[in-house]
């Protein structure tokens, strides 16, 4: 129906009708249409004339860090989940309108009237925060990247694309890393998700080369890290020797190598995915072997898992026999995967089982 239809239909139906129309109408209207168009101004004062959105409209970048610092500042203290006197009951229920804004505004890269050092770190400071978001309560959702939606993998390509354009792409690899490694994940997202991501910008082998490097550095940086930490939980001594039993030390061990072997374990598999990237099948695995801790087993189920390309069939045919030889059995999925190889069949796209 065009609209001088409706007006003509429209001066037929009584006042009640208007109304009921009106109310049904207000609520098929989502509430991010209901904010960028004004409607409750408009409900509130029909006669005035509509308000012309400004094009190319200078952005105050001071006022704008500002506001997103508070903002980021009054998620962490949970003031968008619960009743406080510093974010009304409307922020508490809008916070993701105006987040995803602030995404389109700071991911754009054709900004010209900003300081590119502070548009990268404003985009990264929001997508770090939407990142704690998925492990703490700083929002009532406990996805915020479904909230704005957004998906992770697309918010996170988005950051290492402006670093390129704004920085420079030696930059983009080594923050890329970095902002895999220490950031968390929503539900349907991995750290290899996002590496793929980052290795899809990357055209040049020297590139890719510099991410083998950056990881290789990490690496080096998570143990001398552990070492230290680990010297802090030694056992305490009394003055005769002899070791003072302090439960609460071991828990502290405990966490402290399980977080130390998660990031060794994200690092890897980042390394694996770089060889990859340059062909490199065979330096990738041998890399993988001598960094992933886990059991035998389930550290052959994990390789071979990644690897799992017909194209690869020679590297998971010796890795899987290799295993078998040095005493690992390998679950059935790895013993099917053999048999389709040995009998000289197509893998297919996923690992039988």
């Amino acid at each position: 129906m065009k609209v001088p239809e409706l007006r003509e239909k429209l001066t037929k139906l009584k006042k009640e009708e208007l109304i009921k129309l009106a109310v049904e109408f207000y609520k098929l209207v989502p509430k991010s249409k209901k904010e960028d168009n004004d409607l409750d101004k408009l409900i509130e004062n029909p006669t005035q004339p509509k308000a012309v959105k400004q094009t190319n409209t200078s952005i105050d970048w001071e006022e704008l860090e500002q506001e997103i610092n508070e903002f980021i500042s009054n998620a962490k203290e949970q003031y968008y989940v619960y009743p406080n006197k510093i974010v009304s009951k409307k922020e508490r229920s809008t916070w993701r309108f105006k987040v995803k804004k602030w995404y389109k505004l700071l991911t754009n890269t054709k900004q010209k009237d900003v300081n590119p050092e502070l548009q990268v770190k404003l985009a990264i400071n929001l997508y770090e925060l939407l990142c704690e978001g998925c492990d703490y309560m700083y929002f009532s959702s406990n996805d915020p990247f479904q909230s704005i939606q957004v998906e992770q993998r697309i918010f996170f390509k988005s950051l290492i694309v402006l670093i390129q354009e704004k920085i420079g792409k030696s930059e983009s690899v080594d923050k890329g890393i970095e902002l895999i490694v220490n950031n968390s994940l929503d539900r349907s997202t991995l750290k290899t998700y996002l590496a793929f991501e980052l290795i899809a910008t990357l055209q040049i082998p020297d590139l890719k080369e510099r991410g083998i490097k950056k990881v290789e550095q990490l690496l080096e940086e998570n143990k001398l890290h552990y070492e230290n930490l680990a010297k802090e939980l030694e056992d305490k001594k009394d003055k005769k020797g002899r070791v003072i039993r302090d439960y609460g030390l071991a828990e502290k061990r405990r966490k402290l190598e399980y977080n130390i072997e998660t990031i060794n374990n994200d690092l890897t598999l980042i390394g694996l995915l770089f060889y990859e990237s340059l062909y490199r099948i065979k330096d990738g695995i041998a890399f993988y072997n001598a960094h992933y801790t886990e059991k035998d087993e389930i550290k052959l189920y994990i390789l071979i898992n990644e690897i799992f390309k017909d194209e690869y069939k020679n590297e998971i045919k010796s890795e899987i026999e290799r295993a078998i030889q040095n005493g690992i059995e390998p679950r059935k999925a790895l013993l099917n995967t053999l048999k389709i190889i040995n009998d000289g069949e197509k893998l297919p796209r996923r690992m039988p089982w």
